[in-house]
């Protein structure tokens, strides 16, 4: 007997959808999050007035650096999360590193806005001044073109023809996480992107989108940090104004699951909404 039998006269458009489109094989999952930031936002008031356990801090702490202390706290206490994936086995990192987006303006007449970032490693045994405090002086050396780094990799991209960059960029790719090759000569740092990838839209003044999870990257996960706003909040079975931020996830479900991504989601949380006790 035939379990399955075919579909008379199908839509136009299940026609062409069947013949543009393979059977999905992508593992992403998406996810949002809202944490109450009452706490986080008290907390970052006394970090900038000098009042953190470490000392007075040159830079503003902002809600990103709370954000990236909490991440890498979480993946440490969650290790089994931190790692890449080649020949089809998971190889985990030793440390969490965490890799945050950086904006560069036009400088000179003819340029363009750019996107590059600042890795900052074992984030997990930072705190979130030391973390604020190292992003700033990478991002400033990104920002005027004097990170060495960033300086050979744009060198490297410029010297490869645009027909022949999407082949070079997987090759090294190969060479460097498959491999083991280091390529730090050429302008590739050892695991470039870390363990997790962070964008902070909320600075921007734009609410958190899904980020994409970028190929070459070998990231698990990356997460858009959002603007902090007043919304109605449930709290003590009544309704509140709270100041509200909000998180989204992308993430690579060869890695995570729904337990864990649930388990992790709640640690999070705690961490976020109790930052003085968590994210010293």
């Amino acid at each position: 007997m035939k379990i399955f039998h075919p579909l008379k006269n199908p839509a136009s458009w299940r026609r062409i959808s069947i013949a543009v489109w393979n059977a999905p094989n992508d593992p992403t999952v998406y996810g949002k999050l809202e944490i109450d930031a009452t706490a986080a936002l008290a907390h970052l008031e006394k970090l900038n007035r000098g009042g953190s356990a470490t000392g007075d801090s040159p830079v503003k702490i902002t809600m990103t650096h709370l954000a990236a202390r909490a991440i890498a706290l979480t993946l440490h206490k969650f290790p089994d999360i931190n790692g890449i994936i080649k020949w089809k086995k998971i190889y985990l990192r030793k440390t969490v590193d965490i890799f945050l987006q950086v904006a560069i303006e036009e400088g000179n007449e003819g340029e363009r806005p750019d996107l590059s970032g600042a890795k900052i490693d074992a984030c997990e045994n930072k705190s979130v001044v030391q973390i604020a405090r190292e992003l700033k002086d990478k991002s400033g050396q990104i920002r005027r073109k004097e990170d060495p780094q960033f300086k050979a990799t744009i060198r490297l991209l410029n010297l490869v023809p645009t027909f022949l960059l999407s082949w070079v960029i997987r090759f090294l790719t190969f060479l460097n996480y498959n491999l083991g090759v280091n390529l730090t000569g050429l302008g590739v740092p050892r695991d470039p992107f870390g363990s997790v990838m962070i964008t902070s839209v909320g600075s921007l003044g734009m609410p958190p989108g899904y980020a994409p999870l970028v190929p070459i990257s070998r990231v698990p996960i990356i997460v858009c940090v959002g603007q902090v706003a007043e919304k109605p909040w449930v709290a003590a079975g009544a309704v509140v104004v709270r100041p509200i931020l909000e998180l989204k996830f992308t993430f690579d479900h060869r890695f995570i699951d729904g337990l864990t991504g649930s388990r992790m989601a709640k640690y999070f949380r705690e961490l976020l909404e109790n930052p003085s006790d968590n994210l010293l």
